[in-house]
């Protein structure tokens, strides 16, 4: 047996505390929705009664399957389903690109792209059509400016009709598309549109913007944050008042996203909507659960927050090339309600990955933990995220297999005598285990 060498690695995540959303039950919609050809930007009436979206190259749209895309509409059926959709909005769909932004609080205005009042030359925009008498009218014009560089942009109304989020290139953009807020001031104009920051926006594109109810969680698709393969999903949380100040993006996970192109989140009322090719082909659109769970007891909270984690430190012992001796699991450690990974922590993890590749007999188990303050409930998601913030660093940044993370799952709180009595018992629970196993194929 060759020589074991001992280091140390020092693991302490940045802490960025924010709601938490857990999604299950994905499962894309029935053919009667999803054609052959793309179905993008789902958007239900605020009653939940009627779901719209856009097909695009569809030969029934108002321009044909050449011109243009257009809005179509379902009804919720007895059973929960979906009646057969329709794209009978003859003021709205006129053969150009149509696309909802978004609904008022009452159902009775919808809020589009482009400008109406210039067709058949489209002119970016934001336009609105009010409902009268059962009927959609001729779209107007609403006011907001969109000043890009090229022919994509994108936005969302909130329902508050206070905020809008518009994705453009714009004059400050990093990248390509990147996400910008315009906000509506006393006389009822609206701001110009202000840039959302390097927080947020990427070298890559920032599309297909949501923002939450509350308007503290930000949804949007991008390519320049990493991710599972084209555009994944990622969610944000606005840390103050100034639309200026948001937490690291994070991706909503593997549940959601795929290797192809995800995009075009919406929810409401716990029911989730959004768009992806990962069957190959077009896009179809996809439904499944959100919940936004309670956050914890807010002086619980502050009062933990207050006190920094200790650091600490694992030595692990590594053998170089014999499998006689497996290195002891080590622990990655996470701030206070955070799944975060530092600078410190994604440098010891690479130290991780080299070691896997040096050692092909040797495979590695991601378990996740938290402590106990909280519910248990939210903790199991916490302690989720931590382990696939691990695991999708290893993977997507530094190119290891995934089958040689043989486990990735969240263990939820560790009970033990004294945890949710004092700090440091608390922070040692706030972990990702690594555990090195051996590689039974590997090993033969």
């Amino acid at each position: 047996m060759k020589t074991l060498q001992i280091f140390s690695i020092i693991f302490l995540a940045g802490s960025t505390a924010f709601g938490q959303y857990t999604f299950e039950g994905v499962e894309k919609l029935a053919s009667t929705i999803n054609s052959e050809e793309e179905e993008i930007t789902p958007m239900l009436s605020p009653d939940g009664s009627r779901l719209y979206f856009v097909r695009a190259g569809f030969e029934r749209n108002i321009g044909g399957s050449q011109a243009g895309q257009d809005i179509w509409f379902s009804d919720r059926a007895s059973d929960g389903g979906w009646t057969e959709p329709s794209n009978a909005l003859p003021e709205i769909n006129n053969g150009d690109n149509n696309a909802m932004t978004g609904f008022t609080a009452n159902g009775d205005t919808i809020f589009l792209i482009n400008n109406y009042s210039s067709f058949p030359r489209r002119k970016i925009g934001l336009s609105y059509t009010v409902l009268k008498n059962g009927k959609w009218t001729t779209p107007k014009e609403q006011g907001v400016e969109v000043k890009t560089k090229n022919d994509f942009y994108g936005m969302y109304v909130h329902r508050s009709q206070q905020v809008t989020i518009v994705s453009m290139m714009g004059d400050e953009a990093v990248g390509e598309e990147d996400l910008y807020v315009s906000l509506r001031k006393p006389d009822g104009s609206w701001s110009d549109a202000k840039h959302l920051g390097s927080v947020i926006n990427s070298a890559g594109f920032e599309i297909s913007p949501f923002l939450s109810e509350d308007q503290t969680t930000l949804f949007f698709a991008s390519n320049g944050h990493g991710g599972f393969g084209d555009a994944d999903i990622f969610m944000s949380s606005r840390q103050d008042d100034s639309w200026s100040n948001w937490s690291v993006p994070v991706n909503l996970g593997d549940k959601v996203n795929s290797a192809a192109f995800d995009a075009y989140y919406f929810e409401q009322n716990g029911s989730a909507y959004f768009s992806s090719n990962r069957d190959g082909g077009k896009a179809d659109i996809f439904f499944m659960s959100a919940t936004k769970l309670l956050p914890i007891d807010e002086e619980l909270l502050i009062a933990v927050a207050e006190t920094e984690p200790e650091e600490m430190e694992t030595k692990i012992p590594i053998d170089e090339g014999s499998y006689d001796v497996i290195p002891e699991p080590l622990s990655v450690y996470f701030g206070f309600d955070s799944f975060v990974l530092s600078t410190e922590s994604k440098s010891a993890i690479e130290k991780v990955a080299k070691l896997l590749s040096e050692q092909g007999a040797m495979n590695i188990e991601v378990n996740g933990y938290a402590d106990p303050i909280g519910s248990s409930e939210y903790n199991q998601v916490l302690s989720k995220r931590r382990a696939l913030a691990v695991s999708d660093y290893l993977t997507n940044a530094l190119g290891v297999a995934k089958p040689r993370l043989v486990i990735v799952e969240g263990k939820g709180e560790v009970i033990g005598d004294g945890f949710a009595q004092t700090t440091q018992r608390a922070s040692e629970a706030r972990k990702v285990e690594i555990v090195f196993v051996r590689n039974s194929v590997a090993a033969q």
